[in-house]
């Protein structure tokens, strides 16, 4: 009778898992990130700020207060809606009236934007008690 013997397991190199990547090669990646942040950030530089004294930031102020003026009347005197909505305001106790492009006026939001979807142009102008 012959004896016959399994060869002997052959020895294998344990297999590195490719999704997780070698130890030594993510620290080197992680390194080289940090690095290039640390030149980008270095490259960044803070922006110049001039020194203002109280006299300019008073002058800007007073700027702006007149430039908010001007265009406050200037919305007065451009919107075709204001002599209308005067009329509205006097006759009926709202707060704001809606007007539709080709001028009629509606005291309902709801009611301007039934009506704006059947003319031409539907854009609808709100104008508030206070601002006439």
């Amino acid at each position: 009778m012959t004896k016959t013997t399994k060869p002997a397991p052959k020895e294998t190199k344990p297999k590195a898992d490719k999704s997780k990547g070698n130890a030594s090669e993510e620290s080197s990646t992680q390194e080289t990130h940090v690095k290039k942040l640390a030149v980008e950030e270095s490259a960044v530089e803070e922006p110049a700020v001039e020194e203002t004294s109280s006299e300019d930031a008073k002058a800007t102020q007073d700027t702006i207060k007149e430039l908010a003026k001007a265009a406050k009347d200037l919305g007065k005197k451009k919107n075709p809606f204001h002599a209308k909505a005067k009329e509205v305001f006097a006759s009926h106790n709202a707060n704001e009236v809606h007007f539709t492009n080709d001028g009629t006026g509606f005291l309902h939001i709801q009611h301007a934007r039934m009506h704006a979807d059947n003319i031409k142009d539907p854009k609808i102008h709100t104008i508030k008690r206070e601002e006439v």
